[in-house]
C-alpha cells in the first residue's frame, strides 16, 4: 500500500511503495514540470523521470545485477575538478554524427589483442613526431641528422657547399676553404 508522508522543511512529498504493492505511483514535479513514476510491476523496479513533453528522460531500473542508468535527455554533461573512473567489462561509445576526444595528453592501450582504427575515408595523423613499432627513447634518425646537417651548413656556410652549374656538375671555381688546392699543372 502507497505510503504519502509529508517530511519537515521544505515541501517535499516521499512516496514509498512496498514490494507487495505490484503496481506503479506517478507523481507531479511541478517546478522543473517533470513526472516522476516508479514501478513495481511484474518484479521489474524502475524509477523513470518524464519530461514535459511525454518522453522518458532517465530510467533507474533495478536488475539482478544491479542498477541501470538509461539517460534519454537532450544533452548530459559531467564536471569534476577531479578524475571520472569507468571500470567496466566492456565499454561502448556510438555517436551518430561526430566523436571527440582530447586531452592535454593521451592513451589508448590495448593491455591483450589488437588497436583497430577504421575509417570509410582517409585516416589522418598529425604530429611532430609519428612513431610506429618504436618501443625505445626517442632517437633522431641517421639520415635525418646528415640532412639537417647539410641544411645548416648550407644556410650558415654557403662557401663549403659544392656549387652545381645548370647540368648538375661540380662548377670549377677558385677552391673553398674546406677543397684543397690542385696542384698547378704548368708549374715544372
Amino acid at each position: 500500500m502507497a505510503n504519502t508522508s509529508e517530511k519537515s522543511g521544505p515541501s517535499t512529498n516521499e512516496l514509498v511503495l512496498s514490494s507487495s504493492d505490484k503496481r506503479s505511483e506517478t507523481l507531479a514535479a511541478p517546478q522543473s514540470n517533470r513526472t516522476v513514476r516508479l514501478s513495481l510491476v511484474l518484479g521489474q523496479e524502475r524509477l523513470d523521470i518524464i519530461g514535459p513533453e511525454g518522453a522518458t528522460e532517465l530510467s533507474v531500473i533495478l536488475t539482478e545485477h544491479g542498477p541501470k542508468l538509461v539517460f534519454e535527455s537532450a544533452d548530459i554533461q559531467i564536471v569534476t575538478p577531479n578524475k571520472v573512473a569507468v571500470e567496466c567489462r566492456s565499454f561502448e561509445v556510438k555517436a551518430h554524427e561526430e566523436l571527440e576526444l582530447s586531452g592535454a595528453t593521451a592513451s589508448i592501450k590495448a593491455r591483450r589483442g589488437d588497436v583497430k582504427v577504421e575509417a570509410s575515408d582517409r585516416v589522418s595523423l598529425v604530429g611532430e613526431q609519428i612513431r610506429l613499432n618504436c618501443d625505445g627513447p626517442d632517437q633522431v634518425p641517421g639520415w635525418m641528422h646528415r640532412e639537417l646537417a647539410a641544411q645548416l651548413i648550407s644556410t650558415v656556410m654557403p662557401s663549403l657547399v659544392p656549387r652545381r652549374d645548370q647540368t648538375g656538375d661540380l662548377e670549377h671555381g677558385p677552391p673553398g676553404p674546406h677543397e684543397p688546392s690542385e696542384p698547378d699543372k704548368n708549374a715544372d
